[in-house]
């Protein structure tokens, strides 16, 4: 077991159980460094603002190149437990949900999958649950803040199945 934290640097750092520090790597150079680290069934992964990449904590390294290609920052990330975690979600401040697989048969890859459709300006905190996503409206962090403040917050569920047989393919029901 071990304790991971991150930095605005871009550091990642793995603590044994004890305290004492296994080892430290630079995972990032965007801007503000890495804003989260999410734990799947049995990976560990970070995001910056414009990348993310699965964490070797054994080796206490970045081992494959991080997946990048989006404009918007990343606000949230999750690892969808159905597919071993590489299947990875990303909420953009703009709104958007994009979907990335990090797997190509047995190879590591870095795909976009599908984009959910756009049905909100406002970010989202992102969970998962059997099949969907769970998007929750947050507020922006910065002036903008002000005028978000007292809005309601709308609440989503995003299926995943029924983007991966083809948005807009068939009925909804």
């Amino acid at each position: 077991t071990y304790f991971v934290t991150a930095d605005t640097l871009g550091g990642v750092a793995v603590f044994f159980r004890n305290g004492t520090l296994k080892g430290r790597v630079r995972a990032t150079d965007d801007p503000g460094g890495v804003r989260g680290i999410v734990r799947g069934q049995s990976q560990v992964a970070y995001y910056s603002s414009h990348s993310f990449a699965a964490l070797a904590l054994n080796q206490v390294d970045v081992q494959t190149p991080p997946c990048t290609g989006w404009n918007s920052p990343v606000v949230d990330m999750v690892l969808d437990p159905a597919y071993q975690s590489s299947r990875v979600i990303l909420a953009l401040a703009d709104g958007e949900v994009i979907v990335f697989s990090t797997t190509r048969g047995k190879a590591k890859a870095c795909d976009l999958t599908f984009k959910f459709p756009s049905v909100s300006a406002l970010p989202f905190k992102l969970g998962i649950f059997r099949g969907h996503v769970l998007a929750l409206q947050s507020t922006p962090e910065d002036a903008v803040r002000q005028v978000h403040r007292d809005r309601d917050r709308e609440f989503y569920f995003f299926n995943l199945a029924a983007m991966e047989s083809g948005y807009g393919a068939s009925h909804s029901g």
